[in-house]
């Protein structure tokens, strides 16, 4: 058989042989058939039978480094066409800018051989270049000359200026307007508050992305020529209907002054009311109004914080009430009673029998024990009037006005409405703090005798106001010291949906003006 195949005869045309199984090449042999005559036989020829099977033969370079050789190909093609493309570029750029030589070469040779000038000006650079015959036209010796636009009009006739000077200052002009509508681009477009235009009928003129982002619209065109109250503006919080006469956005364009309001609510794209924030200012175009432009804030976070530093006060100043009226009653059952008893037993002595010194000296401390009781019912008045929960707010006032000027030897003059109904318990206790507060700042700073209290009502609100013909005051600066009176006082009404003004200015005396809507506070009522 190792004859046969070393010679190449095919194993079917052997005779005399007899027909083997497949062989298998490359495993493990024992004896004299072994590994080593099938290794020779392998190595000293290259034509194996057709039922041999050979294993673990080793990969070829191909089959082991196809996908390197592959990938390495395709790189090297795609940089050869990308260096095929930047060739090719650069001859057409090449191309181009030979025939734009020669084009200008031949727009020179025309100028110069008609006898004329001709001026090219750079926009980027604000520089310009003339060429032909500059030395017939103008008496320049060189065939080219650069310069600024400026340069050019010595060169020209004193009658002829104006119109150079025309187009120029329009080309500037239109340069300055292009630069300056650019800027108003970049300045809508990053700024974080929304804007938005409106012409005289209410229609969207423009708008930035903060503004679709805040109403929560993709492209501009859903806004744009879209009348904007009746889209964003359309309702209150409640859910009626809010009619374009009464909208402060179009005041803006009918009273042509701006309106700042922060207490009503826009609807965005969902049909989602948001609290916002927002001014509304004309649009003018020489002394007509053409339009305006409104610029909004999305406050429900700063809505939600004052909700809750409103609660939080509220529940302070309930605290403050609770903490004075235990107060009041421990200095009114406690120590004023005993105070009573001791002024009582002070007097039941029995002067008579006692020196006189010493009857004296008794009688001084009865006096005193006396006053330092009325002292401490004035002020546990002060602190809880119990007029005030059980008589109504006129009673309580009259009486504490009485009371505080025969304390302090002043004159108040309280005049008020005949006050019928009911007034809410909250209402009367703002209404009466911020008196007490009005009186003790006057008497203290004010240096006069004489104040006045005024309490007037109506079927909409109450309004309290305290008069004195001081030296003033700067409230501003006044607001921002240490002292709580002020603030206290304006923190209150605040809580009851009312208004606190205080006119006061340096040599004109002060007044406090506290305004508290009835159905205001009923709502505003925990």
């Amino acid at each position: 058989m190792v004859t046969r195949i070393n010679r190449r005869v095919a194993p079917s045309k052997s005779r005399g042989l007899r027909k083997w199984p497949p062989k298998r090449y490359g495993q493990q042999q024992r004896g004299n058939g072994g590994l080593g005559k099938i290794a020779f036989v392998l190595t000293s020829c290259c034509v194996l039978p057709p039922i041999s099977i050979v294993l673990n033969r080793q990969p070829t370079v191909w089959e082991s480094y196809k996908w390197y050789i592959i990938g390495g190909i395709v790189l090297c093609l795609a940089e050869t066409l990308l260096i095929l493309g930047l060739l090719w570029q650069r001859a057409r750029r090449r191309n181009i800018e030979a025939h734009l030589a020669i084009v200008y070469d031949r727009l020179r040779s025309a100028m110069e051989s008609g006898k004329a000038v001709g001026w090219e000006w750079d926009l980027k650079i604000g520089r310009g270049s003339w060429f032909g015959d500059l030395k017939t036209m103008f008496g320049i010796s060189s065939e080219s000359f650069a310069g600024r636009p400026e340069d050019f009009y010595p060169y020209v006739h004193p009658e002829d200026r104006h119109q150079v000077s025309d187009v120029t200052d329009r080309r500037a002009a239109e340069e300055a307007l292009r630069q300056s509508e650019d800027n108003l681009r970049l300045l809508l477009d990053s700024t974080a508050e929304a804007i938005y235009g409106i012409d005289l009928e209410g229609r969207c003129t423009f708008c930035n992305p903060a503004c679709l982002r805040a109403l929560g619209y993709q492209h501009v065109d859903d806004l744009l020529g879209r009348n904007m109250h009746d889209l964003i503006h359309h309702s209150r919080a409640h859910g009626a209907m809010f009619h374009a006469k009464e909208c402060r956005i179009m005041r803006a364009l009918q009273t042509g002054q701006g309106v700042h309001v922060d207490d009503e609510v826009l609807w965005d794209a969902k049909g989602t009311s948001f609290p916002a924030e927002y001014w509304s200012y004309p649009q003018r175009k020489g002394q007509e109004v053409v339009g305006a432009v409104v610029t909004f804030l999305d406050i429900t976070e700063r809505k939600r914080t004052e909700v809750a530093l409103a609660n939080l006060t509220r529940r302070l100043i309930e605290a403050q009430e609770l903490e004075r009226t235990r107060i009041a009653r421990e200095l009114h059952d406690d120590i004023g009673q005993r105070l009573a008893l001791l002024t009582i037993e002070l007097g039941q002595f029995d002067s008579s029998d006692l020196p006189a010194e010493v009857a004296s000296r008794i009688g001084e401390l009865q006096k005193q024990s006396s006053e330092i009781a009325t002292d401490v019912q004035s002020l546990s008045h002060e602190l809880h009037s119990s007029k005030l929960e059980y008589l109504g707010i006129v009673t309580a006032m009259r009486g504490f006005c009485k009371e505080f000027s025969a304390q302090q030897n002043v004159e108040i003059v309280f005049a008020h409405d005949a006050i019928s109904g009911m007034v809410p318990s909250d209402v009367s206790l703002c209404l009466f703090r911020i008196l007490q507060e009005a009186l003790h700042n006057a008497v203290k700073y004010s240096g006069v005798r004489h104040f006045d209290a005024q309490l007037r009502a109506s079927s909409e609100a109450i309004d309290l106001t305290v008069r004195d013909s001081g030296p003033g005051f700067d409230v501003e600066e006044a607001m921002k010291t240490s002292g709580l009176g002020l603030v206290s006082m304006a923190e209150r009404i605040k809580l009851l949906g009312g208004q606190l003004s205080i006119e006061s200015h340096p040599g004109s005396g002060t007044t406090i003006h506290a305004r508290v809507p009835l159905r205001e506070a009923a709502r505003a009522a925990p």
